[in-house]
């Protein structure tokens, strides 16, 4: 398609397909091409497609939806390293991180990538997904950390004790991502437990057939707890 198409063409299209298609636009009650034309300005002159896409993931993203996003042909396979941080008191901080990895929770995230890192994440909020401020904070915050499978992120942080340190993470699963995504366990006689941490499939899992198999191994029990707490959501592939 876009062989015959210029990344301008492809954004109308997209911009067409929302205003017909998608009912985040009237609830918001946008009514003009503002930011249409916004995201045109900064499409590359070239047919720089990987850079053109990144724009159009942008204007979708501004709709603070986070139940929608764009997906295109070569989209890169994004990963996030073993640690989360979130934003507390004006400041960004590990709020989890697996063990051994030079990072403690608690401890102040001063760059990243030797960027100013409350500076970053303030121009990622202007057009992170959610519903709410409190989850477009979390958008923000995860974006930040977010980069191409395999690739490195360098976080210079601070901590309690006042110094500051560098640690260089590769970005693969992300945090607690380790642990298979669907656990079974009986809790009792008449109980069963199933715990599902997320609804996407790493590499070497099926997610459906976990849970088919899990319901399955309850199927004579009276009661059954479906625990998805912390489970951060995924997708349809």
């Amino acid at each position: 398609m876009t062989e015959d198409l210029t990344p301008s063409q492809v954004l109308d299209v997209l911009w067409n397909a929302l205003m017909e298609h998608y009912p985040v636009v009237q609830y918001l009650g946008i009514i003009d091409d503002s930011r249409l034309e916004e995201t045109r300005a900064r499409l590359p002159g070239v047919a720089d497609w990987p850079a053109a896409y990144a724009s159009m993931e942008e204007l979708v993203d501004s709709f603070h939806d986070y139940h929608s996003g764009l997906s295109w042909p070569g989209r890169p396979d994004y990963a996030h390293p073993p640690a989360r941080i979130a934003y507390v008191d004006e400041v960004l901080a590990v709020e989890r991180c697996d063990p051994g990895i030079g990072l403690s929770p608690g401890d102040v995230v001063v760059s990243i990538d030797g960027e100013d890192a409350m500076g970053l994440f303030r121009e990622r909020l202007e057009t992170a997904s959610g519903a709410t401020k409190y989850a477009r904070r979390r958008w923000a915050t995860d974006f930040l950390l977010r980069g191409v499978r395999g690739s490195e992120v360098t976080l210079e942080a601070r901590g309690g004790d006042g110094r500051t340190y560098s640690v260089a993470l590769t970005r693969a699963r992300g945090y607690g991502h380790d642990g298979p995504t669907v656990e079974a366990s009986a809790v009792a006689d008449d109980v069963g437990y199933i715990r599902v941490h997320r609804w996407w499939n790493p590499d070497g899992e099926d997610l459906v057939a976990d849970i088919d198999a899990a319901l399955e191994r309850f199927r004579d029990c009276p009661f059954l707890v479906i625990d998805v707490r912390a489970n951060g959501g995924g997708d349809d592939r």
